[in-house]
């Protein structure tokens, strides 16, 4: 073209928004109905992009940045962060947590097994703690000293994150070292609690997998049962067969079968065999063992075997070395026996016969008999030619006996002079005075006739000689010839009384005890009428030098100690009619504390020329106060000084303890303590107040940050080595790892070096081995036990029957899809064996709340619990689809007559523009429990697939 451009190599770009082709056609930017497009390579800097649309294109991969969107819609994607804002976007794991009700901690490296003292760097479960250790503190004597601590070498304290209860309430902690690591701890914290006064507890976490029955075994539902083999049950072998059997290679019996027994003799070593069981000629029988019954049916056993060699004998049995026996002759047996004549026995050493105590005696000529036995003492009697017999014989001495007949009513048979027997009978009666030869007793001074009674007895002494003793209605004693005393109660009421005019010395009555033993003291008790061996009485004694062996366990069983106590009654000491008490004290009783008539305390009081003038010193002045003067001196009183002088101290560099007043400087009469507002254990050190107001940052040293400012929305914190330093994020790792496999997890070996685990199996969980490669293992059970997972496939229902042993359950239910479009899912529980499902008496509400944050507030009333798998629009009104629904139950009070449902929470897929967020609650008023079944069901259609989980909660 002529007029155009010449043709070169470069476009050319002409103000008018348009550009020259290389051929000479002419394109605007704009108008021609095509997208304009420009090729870049390269970064692009400051650019701002409006009203266009990036396709296949990845935005932030090397350097992650902010954006704002108006509207996001994904296929696909994940979110890392916990979000921290109310307008901040979750993930799942965050949501799952929440719906949970868990509070993640950060994982311990010890937990307790036992209690502890809560101070100081300590070895807890195997692990040597340093200090800034974490700590799960469990097993604490006062539950209420559990909690997540922070070691030190001094006081520990709540670690960061877990310093309020609320923290606490759903909290879940991993223990990383000792004998526990790899467990999962959850705490049963409640609302309303006070950290350190309220008690804690914490349980083992375990979740139970999914189980496949091995070789051998038969899985139904939740029940490993072990699979029948071709074995029929019953006993196998008998006394006359064995049992045989085939055993697989897991150890199980597929065959089993008797056999008879049939046993070769040679093959019998040892036993021993019945002679029932023994037939035909055996040799080479070395041993029978004792042979107690049965006849003897072979040859004549002779001399060597220990027999006699020959079958029949009369005579007395004569033996020659191994020859057989033969009959004696008499002069072998003279050769045997002596040269003495055996054919009679004339010097017999025994009788024979008779018994122990019987006395042989002649019956006759050659014949001997015994008598019977006696009885001790008895004497044997002859009966001359008969038998003797043994009698008792008759005992005393009669020296002289004069006269027969009756004397005073005693009979006398026969006539005894020396020697004799004498018989007495009859009766001793009343003799005359006139027939006795003194007519009177004489008792000291007092003489009195036979037959008269003695009124007084003057002058004699009672038991001098050998003391016994008495029983006196009335003693009354004096140490001179004074009378009985002159005090008027004593006239008729008193059993003893002591009366004495003693010049210049005391009238005395006297108690020694002379035992120097344990134990031993003198008492002078009083009693009265309600008084009993260990009641109502009171005592006044002395304890022996040696009362109690060591110390005393009581002021009363001081050795050598002087006491006054009562039993079951009130001890009154002082004046009765306005006279002073004294509490003498010193070396002599020369010092005294006093009491006067008006009850005032007089100490270190005088003594003065009269009663009267004695006790009047020593009061004090109102308002002053008792000073003790130690060990070393008596107390005083002493005027209180003014107040407390208060110096505002801010230069000391010691420890000081926490006194409120309400000054700064001067003198104070009071101090104040803190209240319930600022609170100090000193078992623990922790300080605890309702509001703290620090002045300057916490430092890192002391669990904080150091900081006066989080920084900006978004920034993180991190630490430099020192301090916490808030910036924002920045991308220095890359996003994917290389290497590992599918299932391990990346790990470091050290600093900027990165290694993996070994891939674990499902279940287990990841336990830390400090420095080491961390190892998967399977967690042990908890107080959270499986019952069973059931998978939906166009199912009517999920449902749990024959349900005990738990009042409270938790269900998980996991993407459970709806063949039906807005059906509902009802949650109904059931009694009985049948069930009967309850469809009434339920008082419930469910919160629904939008993404767009409108409330609505549905199913008040209703008969059942449901959920609703569906999307909320921003009215709150349902939109209908068959999203999956996934989320959690806590079902309460199977075991008594309330049911109730709490915490559910649903989602709806992640493609759904809004989330559903539920929680629900029902109260079931009928009387019927207990509940032993639970279903869920939809109001349309079944339920096409997912998954639920019903665990059984034991605390």
């Amino acid at each position: 073209m002529a007029t155009g451009p010449a043709l070169t190599q470069d476009q050319n770009i002409l103000p008018v928004q348009a550009y020259f082709n290389l051929d000479g056609t002419f394109n605007t930017f704009i108008g021609q109905g095509v997208p304009f497009t420009v090729p870049v390579s390269g970064a692009v800097t400051n650019a701002t992009i409006t009203n266009s649309t990036i396709n296949s294109t990845t935005i932030g991969a090397t350097t992650p940045s902010t954006g704002v969107f108006t509207n996001i819609a994904t296929t696909t994607g994940t979110i890392s962060t916990t979000p921290s804002s109310s307008t901040d976007i979750a993930n799942k794991l965050y949501v799952d947590t929440v719906a949970l009700g868990i509070s993640w901690k950060e994982p311990a490296q010890a937990a307790t097994t036992a209690n502890i003292t809560l101070s100081g760097l300590q070895t807890v479960d195997t692990v040597a703690l340093a200090a800034g250790n974490i700590v799960l503190v469990k097993n604490q004597t006062n539950a209420a000293q559990n909690g997540i601590y922070v070691a030190s070498s001094g006081a520990w304290f709540y670690a960061p994150g877990s310093t309020t209860w609320a923290q606490y309430v759903g909290a879940i902690i991993f223990v990383d070292g000792g004998g526990q690591a790899g467990s999962l701890w959850y705490n049963l914290a409640q609302p309303g609690g006070t950290l350190g006064t309220t008690a804690m507890t914490w349980s083992n976490f375990s979740l139970s997998g999914v189980y496949t029955a091995g070789t051998g075994l038969t899985l139904s539902g939740s029940t490993f049962s072990i699979t029948n083999t071709a074995v029929t049950a019953g006993s196998y072998g008998s006394a006359s067969s064995v049992p045989t059997y085939t055993v697989n290679a897991q150890g199980q019996l597929t065959a089993a079968s008797n056999t008879a027994i049939a046993i070769n003799g040679n093959q019998i070593t040892s036993g021993t065999v019945g002679s029932s069981y023994i037939s035909g000629s055996y040799t080479g029988i070395t041993g029978v063992g004792t042979l107690t019954a049965g006849t003897w049916n072979g040859s004549t056993i002779t001399v060597p075997y220990g027999g006699t060699g020959v079958t029949s004998l009369s005579g007395i049995a004569y033996g020659n070395g191994t020859s057989a026996f033969t009959a004696a002759t008499g002069s072998q047996i003279a050769s045997a026996i002596g040269t003495t004549a055996v054919t009679n026995a004339t010097n017999a050493t025994n009788i024979a016969g008779g018994a122990a105590g019987q006395v042989p005696y002649q019956t006759g000529a050659s014949t001997t008999a015994f008598t019977a036995t006696g009885t001790s003492g008895q004497v044997l009697t002859s009966a001359g030619a008969g038998t003797p017999t043994w009698t008792t014989p008759t005992t005393g001495t009669v020296t002289s006996v004069s006269g027969t007949g009756t004397v005073n009513g005693i009979t006398l048979t026969g006539t005894v002079t020396s020697t004799g027997n004498l018989t007495l009978g009859g009766t001793l009666g009343s003799i005359a005075n006139s027939q006795l030869t003194n007519s009177s007793i004489t008792f000291g001074s007092t003489a009195a006739a036979l037959g008269t009674t003695v009124s007084a007895l003057n002058g004699v002494s009672i038991g001098a000689t050998t003391a016994s003793t008495g029983a006196f209605t009335y003693a009354s004693l004096s140490s001179t010839t004074s009378t009985t005393p002159v005090l008027s109660f004593n006239a008729s009421n008193a059993s003893f009384a002591s009366g004495a005019t003693i010049s210049g010395n005391y009238l005395q009555f006297l108690l020694q005890n002379k035992s120097n033993t344990a134990g031993a003291s003198t008492n002078y008790v009083l009693s009265n009428d309600l008084g009993t061996d260990s009641t109502y009485y009171g005592e006044f004694g002395m304890n022996s030098s040696v009362f109690s062996a060591s110390t005393p366990s009581d002021f009363f069983s001081i050795n050598n100690g002087i006491y006054y106590s009562g039993h079951d009654g009130d001890i009154s000491i002082g004046s009765g009619n306005g006279y002073k008490t004294y509490f003498a004290w010193g070396t002599t009783g020369q010092s005294a504390h006093v009491i006067n008539a008006s009850g005032a305390i007089g100490l270190s009081t005088n003594l003065g020329t009269t009663p009267a003038l004695s006790g009047t010193t020593g009061y004090g002045t109102s308002g002053q106060v008792l000073t003790s003067g130690g060990s070393a001196a008596a107390p005083t009183w002493t005027t209180v000084t003014s107040g407390i002088t208060i110096t505002d101290d801010t230069t000391t560099n010691a420890t000081r303890y926490l006194t409120l007043t309400s000054a700064t400087s001067g003198t104070i009469t009071g101090e104040y303590t803190s209240s319930t507002k600022l609170q100090f254990n000193p078992s623990t050190g922790a300080l605890t107040t309702t509001s703290l107001t620090p002045t300057n940052a916490l430092a890192a040293g002391y669990g904080g940050t150091g900081l006066t400012s989080p920084g900006a929305s978004g920034n993180v914190l991190t630490s430099n080595g020192t301090s916490w330093v808030s910036s924002a994020p920045t991308a220095t790792s890359a996003n994917n790892l290389s290497g590992g496999s599918a299932g391990v997890i990346p790990f470091q070996t050290g600093s900027g070096t990165t290694s993996f685990t070994s891939a674990g199996t499902s279940g287990q969980v990841l336990t830390s081995a400090g420095t080491g490669t961390p190892t998967w293992s399977t967690p042990s059970a908890g107080a959270m036990t499986l019952i069973s997972t059931l998978t939906a496939s166009s199912s009517a229902d999920l449902h749990w029957t024959g349900l005990s042993g738990y009042n409270n359950y938790l269900l998980i239910f996991d993407n459970l899809q709806i063949s039906s479009a807005n059906a509902k899912i009802y949650m109904q529980v059931g009694t009985g064996a049948g069930p009967t499902y309850l469809t009434s008496n339920y008082g419930q509400s469910i919160l629904y709340q939008s993404a767009g944050g409108a409330n609505t507030i549905q199913g008040t009333g209703y008969g059942y619990l449901t959920l609703t798998p569906a999307g909320i629009s921003a009215s709150g009104a349902f939109t209908g689809d068959t999203a999956g629904v996934n989320g959690s139950a806590t079902l309460n009070g199977f075991l008594t007559q309330y049911f109730s449902l709490e915490g559910v929470a649903q989602y709806a897929s992640l493609s759904q523009a809004s989330q559903i967020n539920s929680s629900g609650g029902g109260v079931q008023y009928s009387t019927s429990g207990p509940y032993t079944a639970f279903k869920m069901y939809p109001t349309a259609g079944n339920i096409t697939s997912g998954t639920a989980s019903l665990y059984g909660i034991s605390s």
